[in-house]
């Protein structure tokens, strides 16, 4: 009897460690990790006073990282239950809104390369995320918005299937190495890229979750919930 008050004490206070804190949108960034802690470092620094504007938290991962794979899984009828097993913490912590690829830019790119990642990512990850194209431009190799816009290869990526042309981003940068630095007009227009896109993924979320054809009382609280937890990701509390 011990052990299993012991486990049940554990899962109320796990439970209650989700449900005491306003959930952050949760974005992952994958690749050039080196630049990463920028965007952290900006985002404490400018942080909105409102308690209306939501919040990323940001994973740092190796381009070729697997472990925010999506796997779909049934575990069997579940409607005696108002969440399934590992809801809460697989949406605050495993399932990001927006992932982020980050692939250095310049003469040398290979555009297929990047189609390639692209693709194998979409094929990974939740459906319904966003996928953000982040291309970090060095200026000390002459990198410039002008020359980016004029680039062929640009209007390839746009143009290609299996990404959406909106959602391809240049960051410039200054210096070489362990000194190189995103510009600070970069940073911003990365942050609120990050934060519309992710507010985007989470209204659509709550759309998706119907109201259940069954009468069951757990499924109808399950289907409340869900939206509400939703909004919060966005802190849109009004809906």
């Amino acid at each position: 009897l011990a052990p299993m008050a012991t486990v049940a004490m554990s899962a109320e206070a796990s439970l209650d460690s989700f449900l005491e804190s306003t959930p952050s949108p949760l974005v992952a960034m994958l690749g050039l990790q080196s630049l990463h802690a920028q965007v952290t470092k900006a985002l404490a620094a400018d942080a909105p006073s409102s308690i209306d504007a939501p919040i990323p938290r940001y994973l740092s991962l190796p381009s070729d990282s697997r472990v925010l794979d999506y796997v779909a899984h049934s575990s069997g009828d579940s409607s005696a239950l108002v969440l399934k097993r590992d809801w809460l913490q697989k949406h605050t912590q495993t399932v990001p809104a927006v992932m982020s690829l980050w692939f250095a830019w310049g003469s040398n790119t290979s555009v297929a390369t990047i189609l390639s990642q692209v693709e194998s990512m979409r094929s990974r990850c939740r459906p319904s995320c966003r996928i953000l194209i982040v291309l970090v431009a060095s200026s000390a190799y002459g990198q410039s918005a002008g020359s980016f816009a004029a680039d062929d290869r640009l209007s390839m990526l746009r143009k290609a299937p299996e990404i959406d042309g909106r959602f391809i981003l240049l960051l410039t940068t200054d210096g070489e190495g362990d000194n190189e630095v995103v510009d600070e007009p970069s940073m911003r227009r990365l942050i609120k890229c990050f934060v519309e896109m992710a507010v985007s993924y989470y209204k659509d979320e709550s759309r998706r979750s119907r109201k259940p054809k069954k009468s069951s009382p757990q499924l109808l609280a399950r289907h409340h919930f869900k939206r509400a937890y939703y909004s919060e990701f966005r802190r849109d509390v009004p809906s």
